[in-house]
């Protein structure tokens, strides 16, 4: 396997231009953008999707690593009026963040401390290391937390 970055398989298929028929390479800054840039989207689509509110059986162990425990729990009544709040529930992501998505071989969640008091919205950076096609990379992915819908986006 050489160590050149490739994008994920769905990215590869999209075409951007159809009436071309011959796409033209990208540059490496341009993988690089293209895949982190996919890789935000899946982590949008992880945290706001909400996992299960039922638990299952105790007997049926396996389902705890199924497509079943995708998503987080749900953020609706999450206290996030202290920094420490804050803090342990960000730190609660990274576990499910790793749990469901294989590509995340290392996650640190950074909260945004440089914003006004003012401000509700939860802002955060996601530091990891991340398995892509062609090797692993660092990547840093500035996130919030909308107060209002609890919706995270970027």
């Amino acid at each position: 396997m050489d160590d050149e970055l490739r994008l994920p398989l769905l990215e590869q298929l999209l075409d951007e231009d159809p009436d071309s028929s011959v796409e033209a390479p990208l540059s490496s800054d341009a993988t690089y953008t293209r895949a982190v840039e996919s890789l935000k989207g899946d982590l949008l689509d992880l945290l706001n999707t909400r996992e299960r509110c039922r638990s299952w059986p105790s007997e049926l162990t396996e389902l705890n690593n199924s497509i079943l425990a995708y998503g987080i729990s749900d953020v609706s009544g999450a206290h996030l009026a202290s920094p420490s709040d804050r803090t342990k529930f960000l730190n609660a992501l990274g576990p499910v963040i790793r749990r469901c998505d294989p590509r995340f071989a290392s996650v640190r969640i950074v909260p945004d401390t440089e914003r006004d008091a003012s401000d509700r919205t939860l802002h955060f950076r996601i530091e990891a290391i991340v398995k892509f096609d062609g090797g692993e990379e660092e990547v840093a992915i500035p996130l919030k937390l909308e107060p209002v819908r609890r919706n995270f986006e970027s």
